[in-house]
């Protein structure tokens, strides 16, 4: 049985929302659904990073868009102080701004400090070149695949039901086990 209506046996996601579920990594709706194919947000791939990475803020950060009190200041703050995402040049977060393929591919590269191996260049064409390496390097460590053979779809937000995939598949890589004590009874893949 799925953990939510929308997640069916035989979805290409199904298996990483039901595990990250279980281990309240990610988390459903109100209404029973997860929403796979909805693009994420900045705000929470924040808090699903620092979940997964037990990052925790050790000082304030100024965020102009957020004050401490926002329900999701504590993971900003968090995934700025690791160097896993920034604010903009005015200092806001923007957490309800929805991320690119692209762009979580760089967050990606950076929260598991991943460097590209080249054993097999991709076939993606017309990455542009400030995400060439980030691009290379998920593709090296099989976290992210292209929407095609030669469409690594960068220009496409990244999806809840993507998000989990590239989660589970980064399983394998150093510093990606979870590492808060309410997962040590979760049955890990």
């Amino acid at each position: 049985k799925s953990v939510c209506s929308d997640v069916n046996k035989g979805d290409y996601f199904h298996d990483a929302v039901v595990t990250l579920t279980n281990e309240r990594v990610l988390n459903g709706y109100g209404d029973q659904t997860f929403r796979p194919n909805v693009p994420t947000t900045r705000g929470h791939i924040a808090i699903v990073l620092t979940r997964v990475l037990g990052l925790k803020a050790s000082q304030y950060v100024n965020i102009q868009d957020m004050p401490e009190t926002h329900d999701t200041y504590e993971y900003a703050a968090a995934a700025i102080l690791s160097g896993l995402m920034y604010t903009d040049e005015f200092n806001n977060f923007n957490p309800k701004d929805e991320l690119s393929r692209y762009e979580y591919a760089e967050i990606l590269t950076r929260a598991y400090n991943l460097t590209p191996t080249y054993k097999k260049k991709h076939q993606f064409k017309n990455v542009p070149a400030q995400y060439a390496v980030a691009v290379q390097t998920v593709y090296d460590h099989g976290l992210m695949r292209g929407i095609s053979r030669t469409d690594f779809g960068g220009e496409l937000n990244i999806t809840r039901g993507q998000m989990a995939v590239t989660l589970i598949n980064a399983r394998g890589l150093s510093n990606s086990e979870p590492t808060f004590t309410d997962f040590q009874e979760a049955e890990i893949i």
